[in-house]
């Protein structure tokens, strides 16, 4: 089994290589762009940025192999509690659910409407169910720093909003996209007290 005390530098490689094809599509955008007004979709549509939509497929293929190497990892957090553990394995299958998800959205972007919409809604909706759950198992776990939990609840609850707001407040979409990586990177460093 993959060692998490060995394994928590992926999620900055993960957060890195976001930043870094996120920005190559952003830099080839040829409309007005706003981190407030225009959502991450918007990047990677074809109709809208002709040059530059292949790079956030890049980013969302490229970020998913070192999360799912990290989320590959988490089972080794369980504690022998059942109700613990069960929670444990519920957060690694939704991990790689929200994982297939990124990809869907990647792969469906938002010229294919109804798809993007249905894998944003798995992705988003997931984030907000591991995010509450997370934030249970940093409270239970001994050795973890409880710090994180705020950032898991307003990533939860930013989650929640981004999907009732159909799409389009983009602010909350960024800010839930960039809470994520924090919490990866949190429990990446955390995993090395295990």
């Amino acid at each position: 089994m993959l060692d998490p005390r060995r394994l928590y530098w992926l999620p900055i490689v993960a957060t890195l290589l976001f930043v870094l094809f996120v920005g190559l599509a952003f830099a080839a955008y040829p409309h007005p762009f706003s981190l407030i007004h225009t959502n991450i979709s918007r990047l990677g549509r074809p109709s809208m940025n002709p040059d530059g939509h292949h790079w956030l497929l890049v980013a969302l293929f490229a970020t998913n192999v070192p999360l799912f190497a990290f989320y590959a990892t988490v089972p080794r957090w369980k504690q022998g509690i059942p109700a613990f553990d069960r929670l444990v394995q519920l957060v690694t299958v939704m991990n790689f659910v929200n994982g297939a998800a990124l990809l869907g959205l990647a792969v469906m972007n938002a010229d294919h409407l109804l798809p993007h919409r249905i894998f944003g809604g798995i992705y988003f909706g997931g984030s907000a169910l591991v995010m509450l759950v997370a934030c249970w198992l940093v409270l239970r776990h001994p050795k973890m720093d409880k710090g994180i939990v705020p950032l898991c609840l307003v990533s939860a609850a930013l989650s929640v909003y981004f999907l009732v707001s159909s799409g389009t407040a983009s602010w909350a979409e960024w800010t839930t996209v960039g809470l994520s990586y924090g919490v990866a990177i949190w429990l990446g460093f955390n995993a090395k007290r295990l």
